[in-house]
């Protein structure tokens, strides 16, 4: 995706986090970039016109799918029509993910909380169970705010990047305490404006269908198949409004304006009880994304 060199960019603050890092790797050292306090912030950001772009992480090789962000991208489908200006998945990016102790403390001893993002203590479980098994952990905003809180208080330590110690004043205590060697973050690029088809896309999208009804998801998924879309991943969220009603999430090859997604499209809509495409992007993966400034 080519973009100007002073684009605007909303990102999950505060600096320091694995999502700035992904955000400064894609638009550069050029662009503005916008902290914000919460997920929820950053498609907002959007979708005012805040900001022009925004990334968000939505999944982790070892910890799964970002709840926030999937939440967030049904809640932008349905209110779709209500919105001035609807905001789509335009782009994705990947960062190796390299998680630190970050700590005021000299030995890991004398620790009795562990701040962290959710997504950054499911990454580290086993390595805490081993070596910091007497420790609170403390789930916060993201793991930059975590190492801000670390920084201020005694006896406590927080996961997260080794930038973190170049913004806060604490110390790097352990590396690489993730439990997977090859630990990545995929980060989904947001914008006011779909994207152009490449040739060789991938489409994230939803779909509800009528669970009193035998096979209704099999035929909805039979439908990639018919139309030669390959799935590469399968969700599903509870519908808050609807008490064991579920949300399939779903990702597949093709660009949604091309002609065999947009006929599956049109199959989709006949057979399930809503559909939402929340855009299309260039295939990529499981690499990282150079700058594009």
């Amino acid at each position: 995706m080519v973009v100007a060199p002073a684009a605007t960019v909303a990102f999950l603050g505060p600096l320091g986090t694995f999502t700035y890092q992904a955000a400064r790797n894609y638009f550069g050292v050029h662009a503005h970039y916008l902290t914000q306090p919460t997920i929820e912030d950053v498609f907002t950001a959007v979708e005012k016109g805040t900001s022009q772009y925004g990334v968000v992480p939505i999944e982790n090789s070892s910890a799964g799918t970002v709840g926030p962000t999937l939440q967030r991208l049904l809640t932008s489908a349905r209110n779709f029509k209500e919105l001035p200006n609807p905001i789509y998945i335009r782009d994705q990016a990947y960062l190796p993910i390299s998680q630190c102790l970050l700590s005021r403390c000299s030995s890991l001893s004398d620790i009795r909380v562990v701040y962290s993002h959710a997504m950054g203590f499911k990454q580290c479980t086993q390595w805490l169970a081993r070596t910091l098994p007497q420790a609170e952990h403390i789930n916060v905003s993201s793991t930059a705010r975590a190492a801000e809180l670390a920084s201020n208080q005694p006896h406590t330590a927080a996961i997260g990047s080794a930038v973190c110690a170049q913004v806060f004043p604490i110390q790097v205590l352990s590396r690489d305490i993730q439990d997977a060697n090859d630990n990545v973050t995929r980060f989904f690029i947001l914008s006011r404006t779909p994207s152009e088809s490449t040739g060789n896309d991938q489409m994230y999208l939803s779909f509800t269908v009528n669970h009193s009804q035998p096979g209704s998801l099999g035929k909805a998924l039979t439908e990639f198949r018919q139309n030669q879309l390959n799935l590469s991943m399968i969700d599903s969220i509870p519908a808050n409004d609807r008490p064991w009603h579920y949300y399939f999430l779903v990702e597949s090859t093709g660009h949604h304006r091309d002609p065999q997604a947009a006929d599956l499209l049109c199959k989709l809509r006949s057979i399930c009880e809503e559909v939402h495409v929340f855009g299309s992007y260039p295939y990529r993966r499981c690499k990282t994304v150079e700058s594009s400034s």
